[in-house]
């Protein structure tokens, strides 16, 4: 995979949702990506509606839900996806950090991964 998407949500399914419609046309261009979404164990129906709205979407080709059993903050969010990621026979290039409540404007995806591309010393980049 080139590029993984985590989200880490809290009580922000209606906003994930939302910032869906502009994602992932993003992620269809640039090819091998994936968006890992990990419900950091919310408290409302985020996880059903998060599982229900990828499935209408027809987006689980695209789009892994995980469900953690804790909430361990974000860092922790991010640290699930992480380990799973990593123990991949072929683990992500790059790794995307995107907030729940944030919506990438067309293209800034592939701008901010052709700048990693193009910058190898790089280590981390924010938009």
């Amino acid at each position: 995979m080139k590029l993984l998407i985590v989200t880490v949500n809290y009580t922000s399914a209606k906003h994930v949702l939302s910032g869906l419609d502009a994602l992932v046309p993003q992620i269809e261009a640039i090819g091998d990506t994936q968006m890992w979404i990990v419900d950091n164990n919310s408290p409302d129906d985020s996880y059903g509606m998060l599982r229900d709205g990828i499935v209408a979407r027809g987006l689980e080709h695209l789009i892994r839900l995980i469900e953690s059993p804790v909430n361990g903050g974000f860092g922790a969010g991010n640290n699930i996806a992480f380990r799973e990621a990593l123990a991949l026979p072929e683990p992500p290039s790059y790794i995307y950090l995107l907030n729940p409540d944030a919506t990438p404007d067309s293209g800034a995806v592939d701008t901010l991964l052709q700048f990693m591309v193009d910058h190898p010393n790089v280590g981390v980049v924010g938009g």
